[in-house]
């Protein structure tokens, strides 16, 4: 396909995603808009201009349960072994430790899965984009006034660390300063690769009409605008990309104002007036296209910057993770927390407006009066004033107070309805609603329980769909991404041991499970939901049983040490398909089995022949070792003295060679003989 044909094809694509995200785009700045607490256009001037809080009500008691499920440090997803091999396993715990490894040392890694999180709470998706990226990065050192051992010092560090970490370096000698010493710049160059994660707004998104998933969607992908300067230290053309006339052509949706103007910021481009820094439209693009002409519609990557190609090349894989707390059949775009909450937060509005206004009618209550009242002194507002009257009779016959009734309790009973209303479609704060404050001491804990429960079930339902599309994208994507972009080999720290990782032998196709997501973070539940199995595990080894085996209880162990919040369980418990962990516990039961022994014969003469027959046992086997240790000892002395005997007769010979020399050439050689 020719670039013009193939620039023509990818404008269209992308025009008609816009055009899309034009359709959904307004709601989800309502959203944003309800969950900042704006105004919501219905203010009448001079009235109450209050705003309710439900949606961050909601979204706010949803995250911290969201934060303890996924990012409490423990392993959310595992990937499963398609066989028994034991390659197959191994390649199975390696995607598994290092693809949480990648994930948890992005830069700003708490910051950006929170910022997923909580726009999956307010907008209809929340997407991370995790591509593989190739990066340069300049660093600058100076050294002054360096002596000649310094110099030499620093500049042996520099080669080495530079063979060690791969990167370039540049070394400038400066000026020779009048005491002798040398001024020492230091340029290093990095090249850094591997999977970026990052969070993307919604606005940037783009995505083709009538997508059902991110795999039969004719395209997905974002816009945003980038630097000059980053597009060149990406490794883009420099040329091409100093060619390229700013712009500010990029559609905005509104929700950029709505992000920084409503936080009292400021949502304009950068000013800075410096090339590096101009501000480049890019469209990062993955698109279904016949581009060979087979008849067959492939995936390729395609990056346009301004109104240029700057790549393209086959692509068999989408690396965006899309989820939404509310999943819709048969449409990528979902519902979020915040759609289902806005009717009740604009319905709480106006009542609190009313109950508001009602108050303000009453501490300020108006009266009724007829011609014989001085409106001047009437209409004066000053303490302990005097309004004067013209009338000769009752001052209450020409002033009456216009009496405005109270209507804060009835307002509130709606209010609590509205509340009880929608903690049952959000599940939020359920057992605190559900209960009168009257008899909350009265109630059973059963009844409790099931409240609390019950609205367990509507978050750890979010929490599963999050789990099963945007974190099984994104483990699925990233452990596919290293598999094929990674050359080299990496090695990690797991349980603080060193773990090698090599991606380029990953070759199987492996099945992910969620490890977490089903407990809505509930800690202690989980906690006493593996003790229980903790003790039917020791029950059934005491009878010793063939259903369960010492891994077996280790990995419950595991899992109740990481419900506690600790992630080290070596710190505690022993891995019994650790060689050195278990030859450790074994010496210590010995240990302590020998203590109780010693105990049990002191108490009980009985087992005393018990503890002698052990210590005979022992005994021998010391003995035994003793034995082999004399044994290899004169077998070693025996090999000394033979090979200094045929040291010796060696010696011997060439002094006897040497004497013969010296008595057929008549010479004396030097340091042989008397």
């Amino acid at each position: 396909m020719a670039e013009g044909v193939l620039l023509s094809q990818v404008n269209m694509a992308e025009t008609d995603a816009i055009s899309h995200s034009e359709s959904y785009m307004p709601a989800n700045r309502q959203f944003l808009e309800y969950y900042l607490g704006c105004e919501n256009g219905y203010e009448v001037e001079g009235q109450s201009q209050v705003v309710s809080t439900e949606v961050a009500d909601v979204v706010s008691s949803d995250m911290p349960s969201h934060v303890r499920t996924f990012l409490s440090g423990r392993e959310v997803m595992e990937f499963k072994p398609n066989s028994d091999d034991p390659r197959d396993k191994q390649e199975a715990i390696e995607k598994t430790k290092y693809v949480h490894h990648i994930i948890r040392n992005q830069k700003s890694y708490y910051r950006m899965m929170h910022g997923f999180l909580k726009n999956t709470e307010i907008q209809t998706i929340g997407v991370l984009h995790y591509p593989w990226k190739e990066t340069k990065t300049t660093e600058i050192r100076k050294y002054k006034n360096l002596d000649d051992d310094e110099l030499a010092s620093i500049i042996m560090d520099v080669e080495i660390e530079a063979a060690k970490q791969g990167f370039d370096q540049d070394i400038t000698k400066g000026k020779e300063n009048d005491d002798g010493t040398t001024d020492l710049e230091l340029k290093i160059t990095r090249t850094k690769k591997g999977v970026v994660v990052s969070d993307i707004p919604i606005d940037k998104m783009l995505i083709s009409r009538n997508a059902e998933t991110k795999e039969d969607a004719d395209l997905v992908g974002h816009r945003f605008m980038a630097r000059r300067g980053d597009l060149i230290s990406q490794g883009f053309d420099k040329d091409r990309i100093n060619a390229i006339a700013v712009s500010t052509d990029m559609t905005d949706s509104g929700m950029r104002s709505v992000r920084f103007d409503g936080q009292g910021g400021q949502h304009d481009m950068s000013a800075i007036e410096d090339r590096a820094n101009d501000l480049l439209p890019v469209s990062n693009l993955h698109m279904m296209i016949d581009y060979d002409g087979d008849g067959i519609p492939e995936r390729r990557h395609i990056i346009k910057i301004g109104t240029e190609i700057f790549g393209n090349e086959p692509f068999d894989h989408v690396p965006y993770a899309i989820s939404s707390s509310i999943l819709m059949p048969n449409n990528l775009l979902g519902r979020s927390r915040a759609e289902i909450t806005m009717q009740s937060q604009l319905l709480s509005t106006e009542i609190m407006r009313s109950t508001m206004d009602n108050i303000y009618d009453v501490g300020s209550g108006r009266v009724a009066v007829n011609d014989n009242v001085d409106m001047d002194s009437l209409l004066t507002e000053r303490n302990q004033g005097v309004v004067s009257s013209e009338g000769s009779g009752d001052i209450r016959a020409d002033i009456m107070p216009l009496q405005t009734p109270f209507i804060g309790q009835e307002n509130l009973l709606i209010l609590q309805y509205l509340d009880t209303k929608r903690s049952a479609s959000t599940g939020e704060m359920l057992a605190n609603q559900g209960l009168d404050s009257d008899k909350i001491y009265n109630e059973t804990a059963t009844r409790f329980d099931g409240i609390r429960d019950a609205g367990s079930a509507k978050i750890e339902h979010i929490q599963r769909n999050i789990i099963e599309t945007g974190f099984r994208d994104l483990f699925e994507g990233i452990a596919w991404t290293v598999s094929r972009f990674q050359s080299e080999k990496d090695e990690i720290m797991v349980l603080g041991k060193p773990l090698s990782i090599n991606p380029t032998r990953w070759w199987n196709d492996h099945s992910i499970s969620a490890k977490v997501g089903e407990g809505a973070g509930d800690n202690g539940k989980t906690v006493s939901n593996l003790s229980g199995i903790f003790q039917i595990q020791n029950q059934l080894k005491a009878e010793q049983s063939s259903l369960v085996d010492d891994k077996d209880r280790y990995n419950t162990l595991e899992r109740l040490t990481q419900a506690m919040g600790e992630t080290d369980t070596n710190q505690f418990f022993n891995d019994p398909e650790v060689p050195e962990q278990s030859a450790q516990f074994l010496m210590e039961q010995n240990r302590k089995l020998m203590q109780m022994l010693q105990q049990v014969s002191q108490a009980n003469p009985l087992a005393e022949a018990e503890a002698v027959k052990r210590e005979g046992e022992m005994a021998i086997a010391q003995g035994n070792l003793t034995l082999k240790g004399a044994e290899l000892a004169e077998k070693q002395r025996q090999f000394d003295i033979k090979q200094q005997s045929e040291n010796t007769k060696d010696l011997l010979t060439l002094e006897k060679d040497y004497a013969k020399i010296e008595a057929d050439s008549g010479t004396d050689i030097p340091g042989k003989g008397p």
